[in-house]
């Protein structure tokens, strides 16, 4: 498409974005929170509180109500909502997959491909709305004429839980949906590459005679030997052995591991091995809030735990936590794979792609770490404000409590070893020749 047809099919799909969210907020709208008083038993006075019944009203009614409320009412704050936030939001997915619509062209090229991809994800982004909104407003309507209670969960009437777990898969969809537009906008490949020295790139289609480069005096087998690049166990079978081998690999050793990888294979283990990841972080979700819930009955005891709350922290847990180290790995991706760009991109795109894939195991240790520091908090509560001790200026830092702080500190330092470690990926594949 050429410039101005994306922006005009972008803001065409904002346009219908928030006419689809107005409706559905029209929907929700006619549902309210009736009060009963809850009256005593005859001949006492009665109690000083009353409980809800989910009524409904009619479409008109919020009509007019939204037509007393002038610039503020519900339309116009979504058709700002949705330009102010929705165009910097898909830009941001298109970015996303920079490193993944690159092969040969150079940043600006790149960029321009990935921004094509702009309006096309407006598409899965409107269907996981009316999925969630629906499915959020189908479980009000069963509400209505009663009173909420836990037992909703249990009987798909919690509006919460069912949008949650809508919105959830929309997620989803639209994470597999950008994956393969990108993989339809990838740019041409660079056909037959050069052999190049491993130790500084000199190109070695006529070999040297005495076996060495003629730059940095490397032996020629090092480069052109096979044998030097044998592979990695998951991309030889996927089973379930060789994907924690490999993600034991990956995460322990990056620069012995990049330096066996084969590039060049017409497959793509990578991607499969990076979904196998975040289906592996999403049962260790699952398990964490298990382990969370008994340390919070054996702390506070089983009168502090709320099924219903439970059961949307494990929605919450399982599809957005795992949706959220996705966006991650990707963003800080997209950030490293521009850097390339600008300043030595790779010989195939491919290559940066790959490693990508591969580096989602490193999320693991980010999970490892968020675990064990909530649990401690469950468990000791604020236990890094008692060991610091108290001072003259309070518990705080910088205007926060110690522990937050701890979390974010622990989390930079991470995310700036990710750097170091795509920086030792880099060296070990840039002169690649299998």
């Amino acid at each position: 498409m050429r410039p101005w047809q994306v922006v005009l099919v972008g803001l065409v799909g904002l346009l219908g974005v928030a006419v689809l969210l107005t409706a559905l907020v029209l929907w929700s709208e006619t549902f309210y929170d009736l009060a009963v008083p809850q009256a005593a038993p005859t001949g006492t006075a009665p109690v000083p509180f009353s409980y809800s019944i989910r009524a409904q009203r009619g479409v008109g009614d919020v009509l007019r109500d939204w037509g007393t409320a002038g610039i503020y009412s519900p339309p116009l704050i979504i058709l700002g909502f949705v330009f102010l936030l929705g165009v910097p939001a898909v830009l941001a997915l298109a970015g996303l997959h920079l490193p993944f619509v690159q092969r040969t062209e150079p940043l600006g090229a790149a960029c321009g491909r990935a921004l094509r991809l702009a309006p096309l994800a407006l598409m899965p982004i409107g269907w996981g709305i009316l999925v969630a909104g629906v499915a959020g407003n189908f479980a009000r309507q069963l509400q209505v004429g009663t009173q909420e209670d836990w037992r909703a969960l249990l009987t798909f009437r919690d509006p919460i839980f069912l949008t949650l777990a809508s919105a959830a898969a929309g997620v989803w969809y639209l994470i597999v949906w950008l994956r393969r537009a990108a993989a339809g906008a990838r740019g041409a490949g660079p056909g037959e590459l050069s052999p190049r020295c491993e130790g500084c790139g000199y190109d070695l289609t006529h070999q040297p005679a005495e076996g060495r480069c003629s730059e940095c005096g490397l032996g020629l087998a090092a480069s052109l030997d096979p044998a030097t690049r044998p592979g990695v166990p998951w991309a030889q079978r996927r089973t379930l052995r060789n994907w924690a081998t490999t993600t034991w690999q990956v995460i322990t050793a990056p620069a012995a591991f990049y330096r066996g990888l084969r590039l060049r294979d017409a497959h793509e283990p990578e991607i499969a091995f990076a979904a196998w990841t975040y289906v592996g972080i999403g049962v260790g979700a699952l398990t964490f809030v298990g382990v969370a819930t008994l340390a919070a009955i054996l702390r506070y005891g089983a009168a502090g735990v709320d099924v219903l709350e439970l059961g949307r922290v494990v929605v919450v847990m399982i599809a957005f936590g795992v949706a959220g180290c996705w966006a991650g790995h990707r963003a800080n991706a997209a950030v490293v794979g521009a850097l390339w760009l600008a300043r030595a991109p790779l010989r195939d795109g491919r290559w940066a792609a790959r490693i990508i894939g591969y580096e989602s195991a490193y999320l693991w240790v980010f999970c490892a770490l968020w675990g064990t520091l909530a649990l401690s908090f469950i468990v000791w509560e604020d236990w890094v404000t008692e060991l610091l001790g108290r001072h003259p200026f309070g518990p705080r830092y910088f205007g926060f409590p110690p522990e937050p702080l701890l979390v974010l500190g622990s989390t930079l330092a991470l995310l700036a070893l990710w750097w170091w470690r795509y920086r030792i990926a880099y060296r070990a594949v840039c002169w690649n020749n299998f």
